[in-house]
């Protein structure tokens, strides 16, 4: 999102018509509160380590956040930022959504409170609606208010293309989204990477391969890059070129469910069957709503739609932001065309359609 506010700028001496009777005046745009300069330093910083995705930056953005809005209790943007940031816990698994919707909710309500007009503030009621409600109708309102004239932030381009339109399987209109999310922010590498995901899922793989391997370029360290490379690569079945990624995301970020289950279900495509077993490891002390989304990308990778769909369900059920977006991804493929994919739609309001 935008971090800026806004400024009162003087009025103009109402201008006349050719009749000589004065134009009828125009109400004045409403001045966005100005932040203490304090709340808003701490702001920054809370976003800089917010957006690094290591697990150490991401428990130090928690301690801005916080101080921003200790410091500046009115301060509207700082509510919502944080309330994408515990999103974002929830989305690589460092917190349950069901114990974080609540107070995402309350933030960007209080943000609404404090500043009606807002629109930011209703995207993370957008991406609650869609990943934690499964309430489309909800989601469909709160992202028009989130994007008044069609126009909003690149956070929330991001936000809402990503847990709206691709969690309910419109992906031209998250790729959509995506671009505009890229276009405002092109150096965000998240925004990069979901936007592969989302061209991948409508099948332009050559694009999608192409974006990654330039944020490659900008951040050899940022885990999700890898990641996402290897899941495009598993998708199209080329399992020796996707294991490198997978292995070199999960030595960056193995705290991350989805690396570990990735990584081992390509060792065991590749032939490294007890490899892949002992890296499994790393899940079963990962508490039971971590570890759902670890095995569902394991079986996936590893073909076993059927074990994948028992994980998927128990996702589902625990409400991972993530399980509907695998799902209708490229990766989530082989479930949408197998006969367990009514009942995962169903469990998710949506239609068992294409």
């Amino acid at each position: 999102m935008y971090l800026r506010c806004r400024t009162r700028y003087p009025q103009r001496s109402p201008r006349r018509f050719r009749s000589g009777f004065p134009r009828s005046p125009q109400p004045a745009a409403k001045a966005r509160y100005t932040p203490q300069l304090a709340a808003y330093e701490a702001l920054l910083k809370a976003r800089h380590f917010h957006w690094k995705i290591t697990a150490e930056s991401i428990e130090q953005a928690r301690h801005f956040y916080q101080q921003a809005i200790a410091l500046d209790p009115q301060f509207a943007l700082a509510h919502v930022l944080y309330a994408d940031y515990l999103f974002g816990r929830a989305a690589v698994s460092l917190s349950p959504l069901r114990e974080v919707a609540p107070v995402i909710r309350t933030l960007a309500q209080r943000a609404l409170a404090l500043d009606a007009s807002f629109a930011d503030a209703h995207a993370p009621l957008c991406i609650l609606a869609a990943t934690h409600d499964y309430d489309w109708n909800e989601a469909a309102r709160q992202f028009a208010l989130a994007m008044p004239g069609g126009q909003g932030s690149p956070q929330s381009h991001m936000a809402c293309g990503w847990a709206y339109f691709l969690n309910s399987g419109q992906r031209d209109k998250a790729v959509e989204q995506l671009r505009l999310a890229v276009q405002g922010d092109p150096l965000h590498l998240t925004h990069r990477g979901i936007l592969a995901v989302c061209l991948a899922a409508t099948g332009h793989d050559a694009e999608a391969e192409t974006l990654l391997q330039q944020s490659r370029d900008l951040d050899p360290s940022f885990f999700l890059t890898h990641y996402y490379l290897a899941s495009i690569y598993t998708a199209r079945q080329s399992f020796a070129e996707a294991l490198p990624c997978a292995e070199r995301g999960f030595s960056l970020a193995p705290w991350y469910q989805a690396t570990i289950g990735l990584y081992a279900g390509l060792l065991v495509r590749n032939g490294q069957p007890d490899q892949g077993k002992e890296v499994l490891k790393a899940l079963a002390s990962s508490g039971t709503y971590r570890a759902a989304r670890g095995m569902a990308v394991f079986y996936t990778s590893c073909g076993q739609i059927d074990l994948a769909a028992d994980e998927f369900e128990k996702a589902i059920e625990q409400r991972d932001p993530h399980a509907g977006v695998l799902l209708q991804s490229a990766i989530g493929e082989p479930l949408r065309l197998s006969p367990r994919w009514p009942k995962l739609a169903a469990l998710m309001n949506l239609s068992a359609g294409p």
